[in-house]
């Protein structure tokens, strides 16, 4: 049974174990000794006021003042009263997890508090207990919200449902983690709103698709994370208006059987891009990565691969790191690699692989490491790996090699590290 919660003005957040505060207070010091000061006075009055507390204030950039507390047998109610009657109102890191004994989202329990970002993960709060008459009313402004693995009743059900009007009152939110919950597609739409919005981790939960539009107010974007999800298809223009500003895209672990090429052609600052684990089959076409230049990293492992055409990337320039790791690629040839001038790691292990053939990697310039482990490869050709001059790795552990060409390692002046454990190689 998803949880329906509204979180009405998420502005009074409650949950659990270790928070983390840095406040006007006692903070924004010059002078590092007087804010030294301030927190050995801090540290005297909470440590007697909150027995059953751990405290420890420490001085953070800038001779701002950062207090971790932690209660786990203390009611943190109380706790926060007292930060409260102390002259504790703005917070920097509110880290409220794994509190078994926190359980009731008490209005205004966070009144007058400014939290800046707030973790809300492992909690033991009961549905009796959460309603639009408790908790998220009364902060006055939050950057950051987690609310990753929201436990509720012991791990009864998790959340499920995000009014779409929950983060209404947090507009300047810059984080957001709702990781490891059950959030169906529906939830989308509560964040469509957050303009701020920089981060968005939605890993591990039941979003089934991304609807055409969800992003168009989220204008500065750059990381969102949707692996470990159950997404099969994206529609033609789910990702457009992210375009201008994503740099870290994340679909891995979903259910994907191709490529998604019409959302991911022109990225304009995408850097960061994982498919891994998807079911992506078979040889990949023409351009289906095109027009990607500030991509840097490409995980399409653990798919089912067989290999890519020599046009499969177009104007992808600086591509540094490819990972096909764990797919059922079983040849390369210097025509598939041509345009991975500026690759450095290439990972290539766990394939069908049973043949290095001369000049396959010649393109390859820049490249450190090459991962081949875990193929068939039965023979290097003398030239197999010719012209790699800043090689530094390569690793063809856990293959069927039986005898090595003469000098076919002759042209890797800078290698360190040749790694060809259980192989069948008789003599060198």
């Amino acid at each position: 049974m998803a949880m329906l919660i509204h979180f009405r003005a998420l502005h009074n957040l409650s949950h659990s174990v270790i928070f983390i505060f840095t406040f006007l207070q006692y903070g924004y010091c010059n002078n590092t000794s007087i804010s030294n000061q301030n927190c050995n006075l801090i540290n005297n009055i909470l440590n007697f006021k909150l027995p059953k507390c751990k405290v420890n204030c420490f001085v953070k950039n800038f001779g701002r003042i950062t207090v971790n507390l932690q209660c786990k047998r203390e009611n943190l109610s109380v706790a926060l009263n007292v930060l409260r009657a102390e002259g504790v109102f703005d917070v920097d890191i509110l880290q409220l997890n794994q509190n078994s004994n926190f359980n009731l989202l008490q209005k205004g329990i966070f009144d007058r508090m400014n939290i800046r970002r707030l973790d809300l993960s492992q909690n033991s709060l009961s549905k009796d207990n959460t309603s639009d008459e408790t908790g998220f009313v009364g902060t006055y402004s939050s950057e950051s919200l987690k609310i990753d693995k929201s436990s509720l009743i012991s791990d009864a059900f998790h959340l499920g449902i995000i009014d779409s009007n929950a983060f209404d009152a947090i507009k300047s939110l810059e984080y957001l983690d709702l990781s490891r919950n059950r959030l169906t597609t529906e939830s989308l739409d509560s964040m469509s709103k957050l303009e701020n919005l920089k981060i968005l981790n939605l890993e591990s939960n039941n979003v089934s698709s991304i609807p055409e539009g969800i992003f168009k107010n989220n204008i500065n974007l750059i990381s969102l994370n949707l692996a470990s999800n159950s997404i099969c298809y994206l529609p033609q223009n789910a990702l457009n208006e992210t375009k201008r500003i994503l740099e870290h895209l994340n679909l891995g672990h979903n259910c994907l059987a191709f490529v998604p090429a019409s959302n991911l052609r022109n990225f304009q600052k995408l850097a960061h891009l994982s498919l891994n684990a998807n079911r992506i089959r078979g040889k990949l076409a023409n351009l289906q990565f095109m027009n990607m230049p500030k991509l840097k990293e490409l995980d399409l492992s653990s798919n089912s691969l067989t290999g890519w055409n020599s046009l499969t990337f177009m104007n992808v320039p600086i591509l540094e790191r490819l990972s096909l790791a764990d797919n059922d690629v079983q040849d390369v040839n210097a025509m598939q690699l041509q345009l991975f001038e500026h690759l450095s790691r290439l990972d290539l292990s766990g394939n069908k692989i049973e043949k290095i053939p001369s000049f396959a990697f010649k393109e390859m310039k820049n490249i450190e490491l090459i991962n081949l482990d875990r193929n068939s490869i039965k023979s290097l050709e003398t030239s197999a790996f010719s012209s790699l001059w800043n090689l530094q790795t390569l690793s063809i552990q856990n293959n069927k090699l039986q005898n090595l060409q003469r000098n076919c390692f002759d042209s890797l002046g800078r290698l360190r590290s040749l790694l060809m454990a259980n192989n069948s190689v008789s003599f060198l």
